[in-house]
């Protein structure tokens, strides 16, 4: 399993917290600890050390999949995202991020900001690419900040700790995360179906052969199936232009389930 590092300038600065990770390849889970400098108690003992320093268990979680898989909210492209909660002092349960998102079409960054859930502090997300991918196929996305604390990992070579240089998760996962491309052509005849092609790509535009259930949009026109499955990474769709006349003009966007319209094609009506 991939760990992506990210260094937020919109971290916390009240502490110098870090982090402890334990990945669990057989039993599919993430084990996480969030440490500070400082002591609770006279007798507490260390947790785990990080660059020479000692850090002192504020608290534990554990991220089990299985859990999360047999729950309606596990699809392609899914973020679960664990906050810790500096008011309570405990780890918050993983919710499924983009299902609150999706309503309004935000990032994971603008729902934080609108709903303030960046002031429990976002530290860790489990990263799902595809609704079948295996458990060292999905990805951790962790958050500290650019020059306080830092992190520890069990469990996985330290080549599978990354940091790609952007702030945020969210900028992070885009990298990383499948999209979907959609082409026609320019043009098309008054009253003939309008075919699409559907390709599923990486975060650079590469193709994946890979399948996905892909979820479609039509902006004028009737989409008769608006989820099509892909085989090996591609799919067509077909849009009906009905009522339409010389002059309009069909968009078709695609997406996954809780993330949708990643990519479009437009099509020009002729006579």
């Amino acid at each position: 399993m991939k760990i992506y590092i990210c260094r937020s300038r919109f971290m916390s600065q009240a502490q110098a917290y870090a982090i402890k990770l334990h990945i669990d390849n057989q039993k599919r889970e993430v084990r996480a600890v969030i440490g500070t400098r400082l002591r609770r108690t006279d007798d507490q003992s260390a947790a785990f050390m990080v660059d020479d320093v000692d850090y002192f268990e504020l608290a534990s979680t554990v991220i089990r999949v299985s859990e999360l898989r047999a729950s309606r909210n596990w699809s392609d492209r899914q973020v679960f995202s664990c906050a810790y909660d500096w008011k309570l002092g405990r780890w918050l349960a993983p919710f499924p991020q983009y299902v609150y998102s999706q309503p309004f079409r935000f990032t994971a960054y603008e729902m934080n900001q609108m709903f303030k859930v960046g002031q429990e502090n976002s530290l860790i997300a489990l990263n799902v690419p595809f609704a079948d991918s295996a458990f060292d196929d999905c990805f951790l996305t962790v958050n500290l900040h650019p020059t306080l604390g830092g992190i520890v990992v069990d469990g996985e070579a330290s080549s599978d700790i990354l940091n790609l240089g952007y702030d945020t998760h969210d900028e992070t996962r885009e990298m990383v995360f499948p999209s979907v491309q959609v082409s026609a052509p320019l043009v098309a005849r008054v009253g003939q179906p309008l075919a699409f092609s559907l390709q599923v790509v990486d975060g650079t535009g590469h193709p994946l052969p890979r399948d996905a259930e892909v979820h479609l949009e039509s902006v004028n026109g009737y989409c008769p199936k608006p989820r099509v499955r892909t085989y090996q990474g591609t799919a067509q769709a077909v849009v009906l232009p009905l009522g339409l006349e010389a002059g309009d003009t069909v968009r078709l966007k695609a997406g996954f389930k809780f993330f949708p319209a990643l990519g479009e094609a437009q099509v020009t009506l002729t006579q």
